[in-house]
């Protein structure tokens, strides 16, 4: 869902003070393929996290949930913050649905037979929340440290 909102987003501001894109580099050029291997192995390691600290679904749930969280991040090259973390309908939408199809593979016993999955507890959840936010702000600190909001 977050991939079809994201869609649905509006070119940034400052896309034409950019200088164009050369037709011969591909998709992964100018860093893109080591911010791919960096935000995988950084979900990863908090999977990891997860695991250790709570097993099989709360990791399952860090997973799932820092992707849905990961998809804020991959609106504009922008903070999110200056964007509007709000603006975008369709994707809060998409991310209120996430979270609630992801709670209810979790704490429904009919949906936990067929997924594998426990139900957690208070604190289990709020581990995940701040395991699931962690993408959003590290992120958010590499944006602001390479100047990437100068235009924005």
């Amino acid at each position: 869902l977050p991939a079809i909102a994201l869609a649905t987003e509006p070119p940034e501001k400052s896309v034409m003070k950019r200088r164009p894109v050369s037709a011969r580099e591909g998709i992964f050029a100018g860093g893109m393929t080591a911010r791919i291997v960096f935000e995988g192995i950084m979900i990863g390691v908090l999977a990891l996290i997860a695991y250790a600290l709570g097993g099989q679904t709360m990791t399952f749930a860090v997973l799932s949930l820092s992707q849905l969280v990961h998809a804020y991040n991959m609106r504009s090259e922008c903070s999110v913050f200056r964007v509007g973390l709000l603006s975008n309908l369709r994707m809060n939408l998409a991310f209120i649905a996430g979270v609630l199809l992801q709670t209810a593979v979790i704490m429904l016993e009919p949906l936990n037979e067929v997924f594998h999955t426990s139900p957690m507890g208070g604190m289990q959840w709020a581990i995940t929340a701040v395991l699931s936010v962690v993408p959003l702000a590290v992120i958010e600190l590499q944006k602001q440290a390479a100047g990437q909001n100068k235009d924005c």
